[in-house]
């Protein structure tokens, strides 16, 4: 490592000696520029030497700030690659390489073309290892996080109701509140279609019809009672079973529903055991 960092530099340096040379060969073409530009010219050639004292220092970020002025002013193509060095010092390697490839297409004269261009491909190759690395990390904690909720909803129990007593469940209560329920149903179901058949009658004979056309509205409020009936009664035996229950009678509670329907009226008989 510190033979690269060394070679680095030694490059650094050998290259901002040639540059400031070829600045100075142009002295005399500088001499003939407007003063506007002779002015931009030796503030790029200041900016430039305060970069190079900054890499030398090992101030890489202040470097980069002071040869990207350079660059601006003068326009120069060779400034590129005291830019790709700053940005190698940096650590920021994408903009170091795009830095280089760009030097190597504008300049043509360079006498360590080849050394620059396996440079470049290694660079290259470097980046892409990364990439693949970074890949597979991501991959990798994806996957671990797949497990870890899949750990975790294997490892959720669902918990167990019971009685605070520790007692079984009350069969009879239960029972009761099922008939409850149906009966809620049958009211819903029968009530709706009393609803609905009282309104088609209203409309075709207006009150007049004759006792066959109010069979169907006769039978569905018939059914509406009972299943309201039916829902009071499992409901009432429900909370009856719910508050005499104990442990020593949950095994003998019981309830059953006998609805039955005649031709004028209806009913339904409830019987329980507790």
């Amino acid at each position: 490592m510190e033979r690269w960092l060394g070679a680095l530099l030694a490059a650094a340096l050998t290259f901002g000696s040639a540059t400031l040379a070829a600045a100075q060969d142009e002295a005399e073409d500088r001499q003939h520029l407007p003063l506007a530009d002779q002015g931009a010219q030796e503030r790029a050639r200041l900016h430039f030497q305060a970069g190079a004292s900054y890499y030398e220092a090992g101030s890489y970020e202040d470097a980069l700030r002071e040869w990207r002025h350079a660059h601006e002013l003068s326009q120069r193509p060779e400034l590129l690659y005291n830019l790709s060095l700053a940005y190698q010092g940096m650590g920021d390697l994408e903009n170091a390489v795009s830095h280089l490839e760009r030097y190597l297409e504008e300049v043509q004269d360079i006498p360590n073309r080849a050394n620059l261009e396996l440079r470049v491909r290694n660079f290259r190759q470097r980046l892409e290892a990364e990439a693949a690395e970074a890949e597979a990390e991501a991959e990798a904690e994806v996957v671990e996080a797949e497990a870890t909720l899949e750990a975790e909803a294997e490892a959720q129990v669902e918990p167990e109701l019971t009685p605070a007593g520790g007692s079984g469940p009350n069969v009879g209560a239960i029972a009761g509140f099922s008939v409850a329920a149906a009966g809620v149903v049958m009211v819903a179901i029968f009530g709706s279609l009393t609803l609905v058949e009282d309104g088609n009658l209203d409309a075709e004979c207006g009150g007049g019809c004759d006792a066959s056309a109010v069979s169907d509205l006769q039978t569905f409020a018939l059914l509406t009672d009972i299943g309201f009936g039916v829902a009071l009664a499992g409901a009432a035996v429900g909370a009856l079973l719910l508050l005499v229950g104990g442990d020593d009678g949950a095994e003998s509670q019981s309830a059953s529903l006998q609805p039955w329907v005649g031709r004028d009226s209806g009913g339904a008989v409830l019987r329980g055991t507790f």
